[in-house]
């Protein structure tokens, strides 16, 4: 609910420059990631599923911290590929960017093209992913309740970054989302790890 609130606000600013034919194969990937994501939240205890994930992660964020990059956009399978791992991560654990996050920094893309199609990727698949979880009855009064708490601190938040990001250095925002990403990974292993 706050990943639609976050990108509805920032969609008009950045709907130039996003990447249509990258975004519909993701978007292809997600028809099929989503309900299995669902499916292993409302069934199977998640604990080594987001050990595994967290684990990915960092082995991601650590080769393009070390330069890894790729030379030119991935082909369709590949996209396709990513879209259903996002999606299956989203459903299962409620921790769907680091996939498409690493995707998009792997590409040749570059950081303003990878921003805004990340924000249209995110509104598509959050919107479907929330009616697949109302289907599953995991949508609850209580969850609206907290979106409307922490949406103040939501907006504070993305205005204040849609700020910062007019004016950052493209190396430096690369190394602040990877050591995000790593930080991200860290406390969900240890979330994994303390809940077996």
């Amino acid at each position: 609910m706050l990943e639609i609130a976050a990108s509805l606000h920032m969609l008009p600013a950045i709907w130039r420059d996003v990447h249509w034919r990258s975004l519909s194969g993701l978007m292809v990937g997600t028809v099929v990631g989503t309900p299995i994501g669902v499916y292993l939240l409302a069934n199977i205890p998640p604990a080594p599923m987001t050990l595994a994930l967290a684990v990915f992660v960092l082995a991601a964020t650590t080769l393009l911290w070390r330069g890894f990059a790729l030379k030119s956009m991935p082909a369709t399978p590949a996209t396709v590929a990513v879209g259903a791992a996002t999606r299956i991560a989203n459903g299962a654990f409620g921790i769907g960017g680091p996939p498409v996050i690493l995707f998009y920094f792997a590409s040749p893309a570059g950081h303003a093209t990878g921003r805004a199609s990340l924000v249209a990727f995110f509104i598509l698949t959050d919107v479907t992913g929330l009616l697949f979880l109302a289907r599953e009855g995991l949508v609850t009064n209580d969850s609206g309740v907290l979106a409307l708490a922490f949406l103040p601190a939501l907006a504070a938040g993305v205005w204040l970054g849609a700020r910062s990001f007019k004016t950052a250095d493209p190396a430096r925002f690369r190394k602040i989302v990877l050591i995000i990403l790593a930080v991200l990974a860290f406390l969900t292993a240890a979330k994994a790890l303390l809940a077996f």
